[in-house]
């Protein structure tokens, strides 16, 4: 891998990514996907979305001498749009992007790495350590499914001790603020690996939410994202403190939206 280099992105490689990451798409994802879920991830890709993600992360680019070979992007914890030219694959090039992109990821302090992995790169994940949390399908065209797997992998071991809520479920008993969607309704499935948590959630005014973030000793922080029933799309912060002096436990949940204005208080129950 003498002559491989890896770039940051600028927006004049906008063209040369999207056709890139469209072409890793119809190269490799239909012998595990039907055609209107790849023709879903096709659709998805977007060069705005490749600029906002420049401004709040960082985008790579990997060149073979001077052919652009595969991409990977980073914003906090969280990577995405790791795509390698199908016919420069198995030659070592993802190693080397993700050990870049984990590298980025300690130098800002980040304790793990989050992901998003088609069933396609699953084993090139498994292979790296990086730990399945949840496998998430929705429906696309011709009630089709499209199905994709969060996973993790710990970057940096933490010696606080913290409360395992694995495989618990939580319901809402209050939630206060402006613009506050989560209500009664919304059920919450909790997932842990370690010292990261990870959610899902969904009914009342919600069709689907994730949150991910850290647990330790009596506090969580997480980031959200969530879809309501009318397609709106928003995301937030929220700092949490864990109640466990009865027999279920509560999470007191100070929330911040990050894509619009508004701040609450959220008390979940375990069911």
């Amino acid at each position: 891998m003498e002559n491989v280099i890896i770039k940051p992105f600028i927006e004049k490689q906008c063209d040369a990514l999207y056709e890139l990451i469209v072409l890793s798409i119809n190269s490799t994802y239909p012998e595990y996907y039907p055609k209107e879920a790849v023709e879903y991830f096709v659709n998805y890709q977007n060069k705005d979305i490749y600029l906002a993600d420049s401004k709040k992360g960082q985008i790579l680019l990997l060149y073979n001498g001077d052919i652009l070979t595969g991409t990977g992007t980073i914003i906090g914890s969280h990577v995405k749009r790791v795509f390698f030219h199908p016919q420069h694959l198995h030659k070592g090039y993802g190693k080397k992007m993700m050990e870049e992109l984990e590298s980025i990821a300690h130098k800002n302090n980040e304790t793990y790495i989050d992901l998003h992995s088609s069933f396609y790169a699953k084993r090139f994940y498994d292979k790296l350590n990086y730990k399945l949390l949840k496998v998430h399908g929705f429906a696309v065209e011709n009630e089709e499914r499209l199905y994709y797997q969060r996973m993790v992998k710990i970057l940096q071991k933490q010696e606080s001790s913290y409360i395992n809520i694995h495989n618990k479920k939580f319901n809402i008993i209050k939630n206060d603020g402006p613009g506050a969607e989560v209500n009664e309704n919304t059920i919450f499935q909790f997932y842990q690996h370690e010292h990261v948590i990870y959610a899902t959630y969904h009914g009342g005014e919600i069709e689907f939410g994730e949150l991910i973030g850290t647990i330790s000793n009596s506090t969580m922080k997480f980031n959200y994202s969530q879809i309501n029933i009318n397609k709106e799309w928003n995301e937030g912060h929220s700092s949490v403190t864990i109640d466990n002096s009865s027999e279920k436990l509560r999470l007191i949940d100070n929330w911040q939206w990050d894509s619009k204005e508004g701040t609450g208080e959220c008390i979940f129950q375990e069911m």
